[in-house]
C-alpha cells in the first residue's frame, strides 16, 4: 500500500500538505522493501566466518550513499529517485555476496562427504 497509495493516505491522515511526505514514501518503499527482503541473509556472513566481505561491502555501501552529497544540484524527487536506486542496486549485491557464500559452503560439503 505505500508504494501505490501513500500520497492519498497521507492526504487523508495528515492533511493536504503532507502530500508531498507521501510521494517520498513511495520512492523510499522501493530501497526499504529491498532492505527487508535481503536482511535475513545477513546473519549468513559471521555464521560461515566471512566478515570481511561482508566488511567490503560495508564499505562500498557507506561510499555510496555518501557520494549522494555530492548531487547538490538535484531535487528532491530526483535524489530520492538515486537513493532507492542505489539501496536495491547495492542490496542485490549483498544478497548475490551471501548467495555465493551459501554456495560455496554447499560446494565444500558436498564434496568432504563424497
Amino acid at each position: 500500500t505505500t508504494m501505490i497509495g501513500s500520497p492519498l493516505l497521507f492526504t487523508f491522515l495528515f492533511g493536504g500538505p503532507w502530500q508531498q511526505a507521501g510521494e517520498f514514501a513511495q520512492v523510499l518503499a522501493i530501497a526499504f522493501a529491498a532492505r527487508l527482503a535481503v536482511y535475513p541473509f545477513t546473519s549468513v556472513f559471521p555464521a560461515m566466518e566471512r566478515m570481511r566481505i561482508a566488511g567490503f561491502w560495508q564499505v562500498g555501501y557507506f561510499l555510496s550513499i555518501a557520494s549522494l552529497g555530492f548531487l547538490t544540484s538535484m531535487d528532491i524527487h530526483a535524489l530520492l529517485w538515486v537513493y532507492a536506486a542505489m539501496e536495491l542496486a547495492l542490496y542485490l549485491a549483498y544478497l548475490r555476496l551471501a548467495w555465493g557464500v551459501i554456495e560455496e559452503y554447499e560446494r565444500r560439503r558436498v564434496s568432504a562427504s563424497t
